[in-house]
């Protein structure tokens, strides 16, 4: 259940047939944020992941944890979330 070490080789998205984005590729840091190019082993921001109502993403992580190679494949339908209220009510929760 630890993790001793990982390697993140490739870490993709796409739509359907079109082009693959690759967020991260051969990192070995413990912590990533998108967006953050300090996190970012190329040094540039990947474009974030558009919403497209009823588009179904294919994220594609390959990795080798623990010096045991992964490789996983999974489409993820897009989801729509809606609030009534504004955002700063959580805030005072």
């Amino acid at each position: 259940p630890h993790i001793d070490s990982i390697r993140i080789h490739a870490f993709t998205y796409g739509f359907g047939d079109g082009p693959r984005t690759e967020l991260l590729a051969n990192y070995e840091d413990a912590f990533w944020m998108q967006g953050n190019t300090r996190y970012n082993t190329t040094g540039t921001t990947a474009p974030a992941v558009s919403y497209h109502e009823s588009a179904v993403v294919t994220v594609e992580v390959a990795l080798t944890l623990n010096g045991e190679a992964y490789t996983v494949r999974q489409p993820m339908a897009a989801t729509t979330r809606t609030r009534f209220y504004p955002v700063v009510l959580d805030l005072l929760r």
